[in-house]
C-alpha cells in the first residue's frame, strides 16, 4: 500500500495473518503479499491416548496456544512494519469439540481424528448403510462418526446434556471452534473442507445428509452450518486479537496442502508428512464414488469456492510423526527425531530390519 509523507511517498508491506492448527502443534505466521513468509511462531498440542481406541486432546489448551501464536506473529508484523490485512485458517479435521455458548469454555476434551472409541458400535450399520452413504459421501460408515459420538455425548455427559436442554450447546470441528472464539462468538460454522472430513456430507448437495443424522439419533440444530471455503467467516474480534481483520479463508490442513504445493489440476497429487501421512489427489468438477479396488480411498471436497467444488481422492496413514514421537517420549528410545534421522542415515537402507511408521 502506498501512503504520502510529506513529499515522500512510503511503501507499507502487507501481509495475511495465516493460523495453522495441527494434531501435534499449532503454529502462526504473516505471509506477505509476494508469498513469502514472516517468522513462524509455534507451539505443542498435547495429545492423550487414554487407550488403544481413545485418543483426546485439550481444547482450552488448543485455544489459548493458538492465541498465544497468533499475538506472537501480530507483534512481528508490527515491528517489522507489515500492514496485516486479513486472516486464514487451516486445521486439523475432523477432531471433535462442545461447548458452552454463553461460558465460551469447552464441556468435555476434543475427541481426536484418530479416536475409535465406538467402532464396534459403528460395526452394525455398515450392512445397511454403506451402499447408501458411498454413493452420497463418498465414504463408508467407517470407523468413527462425528454424529454418533455427539448424540452419545449428550446421553451420557451430564454437563453436555444440560447445555443442550438448556439450549446452550454448541458443536462443531477444530475450525468452528476457533472461528467461534476469535470472532468473539460471532460465527459459529463450518468450512467445506472439514465438513466433508465428518462423514455425512453429501458430495453434490453440499449439504449434511439428514438422513444419516437421524439414524445415529443426532440433533439436526446442532451441527453448524456449512459455508465454502472461501465464504463469509466474519471477522476477528478486536477485544480478542487486537485486530479486527476480515477471516477470508477455512480450511482442512490436506486441502490447503494441495494448493500450496501445486495440486490444482486434475491428476495432480500431493503426499504430505505430519503426525499422520495423507495422500491427495484431484479429480475434478464430478466426484467419483465408483467402487474402486483399493480400500479406505475416501472421496473428498478438494475445496469449493463460490458455490463450486473441485474434488479429490485421500487415502493415509494415521501415524507417522505421531509414532516417531511415541519412540522418542513415550519408549525413550532416542533423544530426539533428528537422532532417529542422523542413525537411519547412518546405515545402509539395504541392511537391516526397517520400521515403518504407519501403525493403525
Amino acid at each position: 500500500m502506498l501512503r504520502a509523507a510529506g513529499n515522500l511517498t512510503i511503501v507499507r508491506t502487507r501481509g495475511l495473518l495465516c493460523i495453522d492448527e495441527g494434531t501435534s502443534s499449532t503454529r502462526a505466521s504473516i505471509v506477505l503479499a509476494d508469498g513469502r513468509a514472516g517468522e513462524i511462531f509455534a507451539a505443542p498440542i498435547a495429545t492423550r491416548s487414554l487407550d488403544d481406541v481413545r485418543v483426546e486432546h485439550d481444547a482450552a489448551e488448543i485455544w489459548s496456544k493458538t492465541l498465544a501464536v497468533v499475538h506472537a506473529a501480530l507483534a512481528w508484523a508490527g515491528e517489522s512494519g507489515i500492514e496485516v490485512c486479513g486472516a486464514t485458517i487451516c486445521t486439523q479435521r475432523a477432531t471433535l469439540i462442545v461447548w458452552d455458548r454463553v461460558s465460551g469454555q469447552p464441556l468435555a476434551p476434543a475427541v481426536s481424528w484418530q479416536d475409535r472409541r465406538y467402532a464396534e458400535d459403528l460395526a452394525p450399520y455398515a450392512a445397511e448403510w454403506d451402499d447408501y452413504l458411498l454413493p452420497r459421501t463418498g465414504r463408508p460408515v467407517g470407523a468413527r462418526s462425528a454424529f454418533l459420538w455427539l448424540a452419545r455425548a449428550i446421553r451420557d455427559i451430564p454437563e453436555i446434556r444440560a447445555a443442550h436442554d438448556a439450549g446452550r450447546l454448541l458443536f462443531g470441528s477444530v475450525d468452528s471452534w476457533l472461528v467461534w472464539k476469535l470472532t468473539g462468538g460471532a460465527m459459529h460454522v463450518i468450512s467445506t473442507t472439514n465438513a466433508v472430513a465428518l462423514g455425512g456430507y453429501d458430495l453434490r448437495e453440499a449439504a449434511w445428509d439428514r438422513a444419516w443424522l437421524d439414524a445415529v439419533a443426532c440433533p439436526h440444530e446442532l451441527v453448524p452450518p456449512i459455508l465454502d471455503d472461501d465464504g463469509d467467516f466474519g471477522s476477528t474480534d478486536p477485544r480478542v486479537v487486537g485486530l479486527a481483520l476480515p477471516i477470508t479463508a477455512v480450511m482442512g490442513d490436506q486441502h490447503s496442502a494441495l494448493i500450496a504445493f501445486g495440486a490444482t489440476d486434475a491428476g495432480a497429487a500431493t503426499c504430505v508428512h505430519g503426525t499422520g501421512t495423507f495422500a491427495g489427489a484431484i479429480i475434478g468438477a464430478q466426484p467419483d464414488t465408483a467402487p474402486r479396488s483399493a480400500d479406505n480411498v475416501l472421496t473428498l471436497v478438494g475445496w469449493r469456492s463460490r458455490g463450486i467444488s473441485t474434488f479429490s481422492l485421500e487415502a493415509h496413514a494415521a501415524t507417522t510423526g505421531a509414532a516417531l514421537r511415541w519412540l522418542c517420549e513415550d519408549l525413550q528410545l532416542f533423544s530426539s527425531p533428528a537422532q532417529i534421522g542422523e542413525l537411519a542415515a547412518a546405515e545402509p537402507m539395504r541392511r537391516g530390519p526397517w520400521f515403518v511408521p504407519a501403525l493403525g
